[in-house]
């Protein structure tokens, strides 16, 4: 009988060291065969027999605390693989143009355009006029609007018929900038007294019934430039670090979309503020071609006083000039610093219009939608006005801002490791453009006073 206990122990063992090698049995059943159900504490018996080779003993049971202060690389962190994108709206400028597509090709670097004005319909008396006569000379500021026999309304000073005054133009001396000119409604006989800085509205031309020809009067275009300017940007990934397992979800096309989103951010930034200028590089004698913003580009400027409160009147008066003395929209769009837009939410005609109801999205971006009696306004944050620009904003008639192409938005794939430059992946993106403000008078600055 023992001998048969002995060879059925010695089989039995055999069997479960080629269970255990073949992967048959799971430890914690092989314990329960040779130790019964009861089985035997494994840290003890370990404790008992001694510790042999890499490792630690640990008295008691295992706790987080006692792995961690162990092992801290034990345990693994609960951090999400997804790498969360900060995209804040910070390129609206970007983002219309493209929309739009308001753009054309062009074949030059210095590329702009011809621009011709109108003639003008109003102006001022510049120097006060004491009237003793029917005809007198008046000082204007803008000699060159004027030509002979024009009729001239002063809606200021009334005439002998209780009307507005209206003069009639009989020469001009362009020299000192003064018309000669007769009251159509003379204030007995003479021409009343017209004070300095006085509007002058100019009417039609009024002749005599045997004239046959007038002064001629044309306006020659002028032109104005901007700078096509190359946006680069490109991303390399070592062939290496692409082979690596990582514990985020970063690949090439993350880096790639990191890369194009501060692109785009720096490329805003010249669309709004840039400077037009030719550099020479001294170090290698190339020349590298900038871009003037919008900014200044824009010459029509509207300014408020920092120092006083942005009451109603101010900001009716802010809206009256954004929309005044221009053939534009009444619907344009207002870039704003956040200090700006502190300053008009103390008005409460602003401030009653910043609804949700009033919000309208433009091709993805929001915008808040505020009518005055001159037009319509879309104002939007602009992350980007910052610093200096925190307190100022540009209001953009966007029928009238054009992006001129000399080369278009491309990617290239550049073979480094195959011509053996480097071992990397590497993606490079050009776009080789300037943004024009066309009708300069429809968009307008809106700044501080220095």
């Amino acid at each position: 009988m023992r001998t048969f206990l002995k060879f059925f122990s010695c089989v039995s063992l055999v069997l479960v060291a080629v269970g255990l090698l073949t992967g048959l049995f799971d430890l914690d059943a092989v314990w329960a065969f040779l130790f019964g159900s009861g089985g035997v504490n494994l840290c003890a018996a370990g404790a008992v027999a001694g510790i042999v080779g890499p490792g630690t003993s640990t008295e008691g049971g295992v706790t987080h605390q006692s792995t961690e202060e162990d092992n801290g690389e034990i345990h693994e962190l609960d951090l999400d693989e997804v790498v969360v994108k900060v995209r804040p709206s910070e390129t609206p400028m970007d983002t219309l143009m493209r929309e739009l597509k308001n753009s054309r090709e062009t074949k030059s670097i210095q590329t702009g355009g011809w621009e011709i004005g109108t003639r003008d319909v109003e102006d001022k008396v510049t120097v006060e006029l004491t009237g003793t006569s029917d005809v007198h000379d008046i000082t204007v500021g803008k000699k060159n609007m004027w030509v002979k026999d024009d009729t001239l309304l002063v809606p200021e000073v009334k005439g002998g018929d209780g009307k507005p005054l209206m003069l009639y133009i009989l020469g001009k001396d362009n020299t000192n900038s003064r018309l000669n000119v007769i009251a159509a409604n003379p204030v007995e006989n003479k021409i009343p007294n017209i004070p300095a800085n006085a509007i002058l509205l100019r009417l039609g031309t009024a002749k005599s019934e045997t004239d046959a020809q007038t002064t001629p009067f044309a306006m020659q275009p002028t032109p104005r430039y901007n700078f096509c300017q190359i946006h680069m940007c490109q991303v390399e990934e070592s062939v290496v670090e692409n082979l690596a397992k990582k514990k985020v979800a970063m690949d090439f096309s993350t880096y790639k979309e990191q890369t194009m989103w501060d692109w785009k951010r720096a490329m805003e930034y010249t669309n709004l503020f840039g400077v037009a200028s030719v550099i020479t590089n001294p170090n290698d004698n190339k020349l590298v071609y900038t871009s003037d913003g919008i900014w200044n580009q824009v010459d029509k400027a509207w300014e408020f006083d920092p120092s006083k409160a942005f009451d109603k009147a101010t900001y009716v008066n802010m809206t009256k000039y954004i929309f005044s003395d221009n053939n534009g929209s009444e619907r344009k769009i207002l870039f704003s610093g956040d200090d700006l837009i502190e300053r008009m939410s103390d008005v409460t005609e602003f401030q009653q219009q910043i609804k949700p109801e009033n919000v309208e999205i433009v091709h993805g971006i929001r915008f808040q939608r505020i009518v005055t009696n001159f037009g319509e306004l879309l104002v939007k944050s602009h992350k980007l006005f910052r610093g200096g620009f925190a307190d100022n904003g540009l209001v953009l008639d966007m029928s009238y801002i054009t992006k001129d192409v000399y080369e278009p938005l491309h990617t290239k794939v550049l073979n480094l490791d195959d011509s053996g430059q480097k071992r990397v992946m590497a993606h490079r993106m050009i776009e080789h453009y300037c943004l024009y403000a066309e009708n300069l008078p429809t968009h307008c600055k809106i700044r501080k006073k220095a």
